[in-house]
């Protein structure tokens, strides 16, 4: 149906479809059955092809609105051209600038004139129920994903494609956000929000993959509810949208309808977007100088210019320090086999990073208690068959250990990490790859701008970042806190690892599971052991938000325990009164709560958004694994790599 095919001055309002493509298909089937029902009148189509004739000044002033679907590129000259002879429904976006965008509003209020904006989902029931529980319920973070196949990628830029979602939280929280960042491109991007009342958001806009994805998660306290928006509705939004249209233009008063102002508040966010994403994004600070975030930086600076910060003169102060260094097959977790999964598929990746660090010249054995123990002899090794984990059963002489407190015992080939070589060596990958690094320099403030750069305080300096790793281990929520992002639910535990000399021939491991037991494990090359009682090594625990400061105030006077743990670690060890009491090593070293009941010991890569990673270690060997993935998830979007000449 072509402009011209009806009568003009109708008392029902008349409007005319401008474009009937792709989702212009939708609207010409609404304003047909609208038509039908004698609510509008239907005035056809102007194409491409026809514009010229049918969009002139005489024929405009003849009919009650125009319904642009025209593709975005377009719709600031139509509007314009609209605007001063009849009312205006144009898809989104209302043009591709802000500045576009304010002058058409300018120009409807000079003209009197209805301009409203298709921002479709304000009209989907599911979002207006959301509406209803935010009034009631404390928001804390919305995530969303708005993608297409990658095959229909046609040029366009994905924020104001896809800038959906901008609309739908300014329609839920009703206020701008104060920090915008991204990374990606306009093809695929990754932006995040941050809205007064410190609620976050973090999309996902663009193409890829081969399927097309409209979801949105809303997290509430204690509850999450997800949205997919691809669903069918009984009400259909759009029809509900256009209805809204025919109301203003039939001179019914309505408020909140999405207007000029509305778009252009919308654009706005899409163009800061853009313009974020053109710039490069090349520094990178990782806080935590541990084998965490060393191993971090080290994969970072293959992508950007990596500062590594260490509040002490020194890398590898704390718990990467105060440790058995273990090189965990899993056989230590027989409660969490999603830990012991962890662990195989960390190995691979360690042993090829830090070959030379791992010494497995000697025999680690495992003895499961027969008292006290969270797992029978049975299923233990029920466990390490389910695994894959290798082992041979054996027995140990009596003097060193008493076989009348154990089930069984079983030869392993785990071995131990070489603490001295594996310093030296990070500290000569750091020169090398020419990795800034900052020791003595804590961070003691990080806030985010309205770009989104991390700006650190560190003394009475500045700098700012685009990404930032969190490595710090015990500081995990105080560098959550900085910057607003939710922490996590931890215990803080001041935990003694001894250092001894044993009578021992011959170099080996034992350990006692799975409970309130003992181990002890050659200390490298060094002919020394480390020694660890799960009861007695733990000298203080604390959950308070000021449980660090507490403990890191008792580690300085904290005195040894070696004596008590001697005495009760002899029943296991009988060889153990013949030690000799070497040194002491503490760290406060964070569990989270959850994890007591399995004694699991994974590791979490925490993504918050606006470029900001924590990692909150488990076991050791997971470090290079987990410094790849951030790797692999900064170069998800951010394509731009360079060298550090």
């Amino acid at each position: 149906m072509l402009f011209g095919s009806k009568k003009m001055h109708r008392k029902r309002p008349s409007i005319l479809l401008l474009g009937a493509g792709r989702f212009g298909k939708n609207h010409l089937r609404i304003l047909q059955n609208l038509d039908d029902k004698k609510i509008i009148d239907f005035m056809g189509v102007v194409t491409r092809k026809n514009a010229k004739n049918f969009l002139t000044p005489e024929k405009l002033k003849n009919i009650d609105a125009v319904d642009i679907v025209t593709p975005y590129e377009t719709h600031y000259d139509l509007v314009r051209k609209c605007l001063p002879y009849t009312n205006v429904f144009v898809e989104k976006p209302l043009a591709e600038k802000v500045q576009q965008a304010q002058k058409l509003s300018r120009l409807a209020k000079r003209h009197g004139r209805m301009l409203m904006v298709g921002h479709v989902y304000r009209y989907h029931s599911k979002v207006n129920e959301i509406l209803k529980i935010i009034k009631g319920s404390k928001l804390r973070k919305i995530d969303g994903i708005f993608t297409s196949p990658k095959e229909s990628f046609c040029g366009k830029s994905a924020p104001l494609e896809m800038l959906h979602w901008f609309d739908v939280i300014d329609f839920l929280i009703g206020r701008r956000p104060k920090t915008i960042w991204a990374d990606g491109d306009t093809r695929l991007c990754r932006v995040s929000l941050r809205y007064p009342g410190n609620i976050d958001s973090e999309l996902t806009l663009g193409w890829r993959g081969d399927k097309k994805e409209r979801l949105l998660k809303f997290f509430f306290d204690g509850k999450a509810i997800t949205l997919d928006l691809q669903c069918k509705m009984t009400k259909e939004p759009l029809r509900d949208e256009i209805l809204v249209f025919v109301d203003l233009i039939s001179g019914k008063k309505i408020g909140g309808y999405p207007d000029a102002n509305t778009g252009a508040r919308i654009i706005s966010i899409a163009n800061r977007v853009e313009d974020i994403l053109k710039k490069p994004k090349h520094r990178i600070a990782v806080i935590g100088g541990g084998l965490f975030g060393t191993t971090a930086a080290l994969m970072l600076s293959k992508i950007g210019n990596v500062t590594l910060f260490e509040r002490h003169n020194n890398l590898f102060q704390e718990a990467t320090h105060s440790n058995q260094y273990r090189h965990h097959m899993g056989y230590h977790y027989p409660r969490s086999l999603k830990t012991i999964r962890e662990i195989q598929q960390a190995t691979e990746n360690f042993e090829s990073f830090y070959k030379k660090s791992i010494i497995q010249d000697f025999p680690a054995y495992y003895g499961v208690s027969k008292k006290d123990s969270r797992l029978s002899a049975r299923n233990f090794l029920r466990v390490c068959k389910q695994a894959g984990l290798p082992y041979k059963k054996t027995v140990l002489p009596g003097e060193i250990l008493n076989l009348k407190e154990v089930d069984v015992v079983i030869k392993t080939s785990e071995g131990v990490i070489d603490f001295d070589y594996l310093k030296k060596d990070i500290k000569r990958r750091i020169k090398s790859e020419k990795i800034k690094l900052r020791l003595g320099a804590e961070v003691t403030g990080v806030c985010l701008n309205e770009v989104g750069k991390k700006v650190f305080t560190v003394g009475k300096n500045e700098e700012a970042f685009d990404y930032v790793v969190n490595a710090t281990y015990a500081n995990h929520n105080s560098f959550c806190r900085h910057l607003g992002f939710p922490g996590k639910d931890l215990e803080l535990r001041l935990k003694e690892i001894i250092v001894i000399k044993l009578p021992l021939k011959k170099k080996m491991g034992v350990m006692i599971i799975d409970g309130p037991f003992a181990t002890f494990i050659p200390m490298g090359n060094s002919g020394l052991y480390t020694f660890g009682d799960a009861l007695l090594s733990i000298h203080k625990i604390g959950t308070s938000r000021n449980a660090l400061k507490v403990l890191e105030k008792k580690m300085k006077t904290t005195k040894t325990r070696w004596g008590a743990i001697q005495k009760r670690c002899e029943k296991w060890f009988p060889f153990l009164k013949d030690a000799t009491y070497v040194d002491s090593m503490f760290a406060i070293l964070p569990i989270e709560k959850w994890t007591k009941k399995t004694d699991a010991r994974s590791t979490e890569l925490t993504s918050h958004g606006f470029g900001c990673y924590s990692i909150l270690s488990g076991k050791l060997i997971t470090a290079v694994k987990t410094a790849k993935e951030v790797v692999d998830i900064i170069k998800m979007t951010s394509f731009n790599t360079v060298s550090n000449d």
